[in-house]
This record gives structure tokens, C-alpha cells and sequence, in this order.
């Protein structure tokens, strides 16, 4: 039989979770970055299609202030902005209200 003492069932415990935070927050950073972007965007078209008037700088300026620290690109009506390059795997999402077709780009 065997037998194991406090301590060392209390340092295995500690070893264990200590693996399973890292395996944990390695598949936050890559499975939920995507989504969560997703979810910004879509929030903000929905934000702008409820403004009963709005115009393209207005459009481009709530862009860049949502995603300031990421490369994106936004095209309203087949004009494309591009703002701090591309790069990444793009996070793509597109609506048409008021009369603006839009799409927005982020890169992650």
C-alpha cells in the first residue's frame, strides 16, 4: 500500500493546477481573441444601425477609436480605409443600413 503524505498530495495538487492555468490561458489567447472581436464588431454595427442619421467620418472615427491598438480596415460603400496596415488572421464582419453598405476588418 501506499502511502502519501499531506504535503506531497498538496504539492501534487499545486503542480496539476499550476498546468492546467497555463494550457488554460494559452487556448484563451487563441480561441476566444476571434470571438471576442467578432462580438466588438458586430456590437458596433448594431450600435450604428440604431442612429437614426450618421455620416462616413463619423463611421471611420468610432472605428478606429474601438479597435485603436489593432491593424483594420473598414469599407463603407465599396471605399476601403485601411488604417495601421494588415496582418494576422482577419476578423470580418459586414451589415447594410441608412444606406452604407459596410465591412469591417480587424486582424488578430
Amino acid at each position: 500500500m501506499l502511502y502519501y503524505s499531506l504535503e506531497a498530495l498538496i504539492a501534487l495538487l499545486l503542480v496539476v493546477s499550476l498546468v492546467l492555468m497555463q494550457q488554460q490561458s494559452s487556448f484563451d489567447k487563441k480561441g476566444f481573441s476571434s470571438i471576442y472581436l467578432f462580438q466588438q464588431e458586430n456590437d458596433l454595427l448594431k450600435v450604428w444601425g440604431l442612429l437614426e442619421s450618421i455620416d462616413e467620418k463619423e463611421l471611420v472615427n468610432d472605428f478606429n477609436k474601438m479597435f485603436a491598438e489593432r491593424n483594420k480596415s473598414i469599407s463603407i460603400n465599396g471605399r476601403a480605409f485601411s488604417f495601421e496596415g494588415v496582418g494576422g488572421k482577419p476578423v470580418k464582419s459586414n451589415a447594410s443600413f441608412n444606406g452604407f453598405e459596410i465591412e469591417l476588418i480587424v486582424y488578430h
